[in-house]
């Protein structure tokens, strides 16, 4: 069952890439399988590797608030995913069984969450989440656009927990998530934006060993292991010229002050202006 979520992921990264690249700003989604694929290879000139699968036995699980990130335990009884509904402003998490029945509220709710995994032998829960930044949901940017999905990179850190116990695995200021475990080794990988750039990292169940996987400038993330832990699959975007790179600008520290943790309140596609306050120090 993980290997047919893997390739409904597959199948969403081809398809949004089909979106940016043609007129159509909301394309439409075929009931039949082979029927997507056949017009992901109409409009992108890409030849799927495997057209020989349909989807059956579909079954909706969830019908209130905002779902998503959905991920299996390893003994395929349990879905933990996270949700906005019950009147909350933000992400949080929950479990669920296969069938449908059996919603908990995961046991910590303090701020936002997202990217939720089961560690091996669902010893572990790995997940981020802003509650070092404190118990409220951060604010929450909203385009204009209802239908535009925007996922701001705001200050997540990874945590670990037991079912009793809470580790916090990493201290970066930024953007640490979308953490996924390795099938047979001890370890994760997620993204991180530690050292400027939006990049992929490994590191043990304990947040030790941390390896930089990916260096190129742009965007890496939603990365995972494939079976044997040999190889990895991921999202990217690379920017091809400067227009794409974007304007960089400098942000000085106010004399005085030492900066345990810049909080910054910049959202995508919101303007700044000269002298204007973009954050705060902690």
């Amino acid at each position: 069952m993980k290997q047919v979520l893997l390739a409904l992921m597959l199948i969403s990264v081809v398809y949004s890439q089909q979106d940016m690249i043609t007129s159509d700003p909301f394309p439409r989604w075929e009931n039949d399988v082979i029927n997507l694929l056949e017009e992901i290879d109409k409009n992108n000139e890409y030849t799927s590797a495997n057209k020989n699968f349909v989807l059956k036995d579909i079954k909706q699980l969830t019908f209130d608030g905002d779902n998503g990130e959905a991920y299996f335990s390893s003994d395929v009884t349990q879905l933990i995913f996270q949700s906005k509904r019950s009147g909350n402003e933000c992400d949080k998490l929950y479990t669920i069984s296969i069938d449908g029945s059996n919603l908990k509220e995961f046991p910590i709710q303090d701020g936002a969450f997202t990217c939720a995994y089961y560690s091996l032998n669902d010893e572990f829960i790995f997940f981020s989440s802003t509650l070092d930044d404190g118990v409220e949901c951060p604010e929450i940017y909203k385009h204009p656009n209802p239908r535009k999905y925007i996922w701001p990179l705001r200050n997540f850190e990874i945590y670990r927990w037991d079912g009793d116990n809470l580790k916090q695995l990493t201290n970066v200021p930024g953007y640490n998530a979308e953490t996924t475990i390795h099938p047979t080794e001890k370890k994760v990988i997620f993204t991180s934006m530690r050292n400027g750039d939006i990049d992929l990292y490994e590191m043990d169940y304990n947040g030790n060993n941390v390896k930089r996987i990916t260096t190129e400038f742009g965007y890496d993330g939603g990365a995972f292991y494939s079976p044997n832990g040999k190889n990895i699959v991921w999202r990217a975007w690379y920017p091809q010229n400067e227009e794409e790179k974007g304007n960089k600008f400098k942000i000085n520290q106010i004399a005085g002050y030492i900066a345990r943790r810049i909080i910054n309140y910049m959202e995508p596609e919101k303007n700044v202006e000269r002298g204007e306050r973009l954050g705060f120090i902690r």
